[in-house]
């Protein structure tokens, strides 16, 4: 079985930070090792990371977000597979035992799972409700991003053949998408991790990251030159406006105008508009 190496990004997380590394170490398959990458803390955070002693390697950052301090930690990972886990979730005991055995040949690329989403410690939801039945592949990604990062397990050679997270808010949605263009997605049933809401979240600003993703693929499109994954990204961007339309006239968005780069020709019926309201159910509500 290939060893793993944990990536956990922190930036002021002291109530949450001891739940994450001990959902870590209480692995019944145990990682290789256990990264933190301080993101410029300047609360308690430390403090209780450095009560774990050489069980946890620390590398500290003067700040630059979130997938800027996972990128770094996937540089200093020495193992063949990463495991992602948010300073504020954690990993139920069996979540590696579940996931290792899945990346069955080298053309698996990560390997997921499901998840439950707490807040105040009560159950709000399982799952993400777009996750594709059987086998996902790119195509998939079209429906929304239906991997939950904080259960994500990727071959580190991903990283270097489709490139490294852009360090941007929301980035490992594109970051999936390229992945799954030439590496398999596999994925157990089993809830192996637990996502929790709070006022706090990284990505809790939902006009902030459905903006960051538009941007993001939008650059991914120009970059492409294979025409029927162009399509698909046209049909991925057109499927963000649609929720920044939907965002704005909730008053979760102050601006239903997606960024220049992003825009489509065709204008949005309310037709079309309705359809894919009484369609929602068939997107993610909680956008990561």
């Amino acid at each position: 079985m290939l060893s793993v190496s944990v990536v956990i990004p922190v930036r002021n997380r002291e109530r949450w930070i001891a739940r994450a590394l001990d959902s870590a170490f209480a692995q019944t398959v145990p990682p290789a090792e256990v990264i933190v990458v301080d993101d410029g803390s300047t609360d308690g955070t430390m403090d209780v990371v450095d009560r774990y002693g050489e069980r946890v390697r620390v590398l500290r950052r003067g700040g630059g977000g979130a997938y800027a301090a996972r990128n770094a930690g996937i540089r200093a990972a020495t193992s063949p597979l990463i495991a992602f886990l948010d300073s504020d979730d954690a990993w139920l005991p069996a979540k590696l035992e579940r996931q290792l055995p899945l990346f069955d040949g080298a053309q698996t690329g990560v390997v997921f799972g499901d998840v439950r989403i707490v807040r105040d410690g009560k159950l709000v939801a399982r799952a993400f409700e777009r996750t594709p039945p059987g086998e996902a592949t790119q195509r998939d990604f079209a429906r929304g991003n239906f991997i939950p990062f904080t259960t994500a397990v990727v071959r580190r050679e991903c990283f270097d053949r489709c490139g490294f997270f852009d360090e941007a808010l929301s980035a490992d949605y594109v970051a999936f998408f390229r992945i799954a263009r030439r590496y398999r997605l596999a994925r157990t049933d089993d809830v192996v991790a637990e996502y929790t809401l709070h006022g706090e979240n990284w990505s809790s600003d939902l006009e902030a990251s459905l903006r960051s993703r538009l941007l993001l693929f939008a650059a991914e499109r120009d970059r492409s030159a294979d025409a029927a994954e162009r399509q698909l990204l046209e049909q991925i961007l057109f499927t963000l406006r649609l929720q920044l339309r939907i965002a704005s006239l909730r008053g979760k968005a102050r601006s239903a105008t997606p960024p220049p780069s992003a825009r489509g020709t065709a204008r949005l019926s309310w037709a079309g508009f309705f359809l894919w309201n009484r369609c929602k159910s068939f997107l993610n509500a909680r956008h990561v």
